[in-house]
């Protein structure tokens, strides 16, 4: 709210502040993320439509806060439940957020395949081909993916591609 006064202040004003509208857009998206949290926290089931629905709209808002395009891919028929569907969305988020964060990155892919007793999600960028790509771990995503009883390894591609692939038992 006191983003909101304070650009509604430099409006009033005649002052443009694209900063200002940049924070508003990104805690607009925190805002979105955390009621979508708290919703699926409270449905009684989750449908895989709901899911993809969801991720393509978030991809869709990471895309117009950060100028990141993200392509999103589905490889099986995507039946997951509550929780699993919320582990998800937190996964990719933090991917997203990592890749906004530490790369120069103009284009994401989240490849997601369903597989018989096990789901495979991809969070990929093509890293600035200036910077040297090293060896990472990502803690939270690693940690979710423990919870679940899968893991999480990092994928260095040649020449500039990191991948971000993480493997849960259904």
């Amino acid at each position: 709210m006191g983003l909101r006064a304070t650009h509604a202040q430099h409006e009033s004003q005649g002052i443009a502040n694209s900063d200002i509208e940049t924070l508003l857009q990104i805690a607009d998206t925190g805002i979105s993320e955390l009621r979508w949290y708290v919703r699926d926290l409270r449905a009684d089931a989750s449908s895989s439509h709901d899911f993809l629905t969801t991720l393509r709209q978030y991809a869709d808002t990471f895309r117009q806060t950060t100028g990141i395009v993200t392509a999103i891919e589905i490889e099986g028929p995507m039946e997951v439940n509550e929780r699993l569907s919320c582990e998800l969305m937190m996964m990719i988020r933090e991917g997203l957020s990592n890749i906004r964060k530490h790369t120069r990155s103009a284009h994401a892919h989240i490849r997601m395949e369903s597989h018989p007793r096990h789901l495979t999600l991809h969070i990929r960028n093509n890293a600035d081909e200036r910077r040297q790509v090293v060896s990472f771990k990502p803690r939270s995503i690693t940690e979710r993916a423990l919870a679940l009883g899968g893991h999480a390894r990092v994928e260095l591609n040649p020449p500039h591609d990191t991948t971000v692939r993480v493997e849960i038992p259904l």
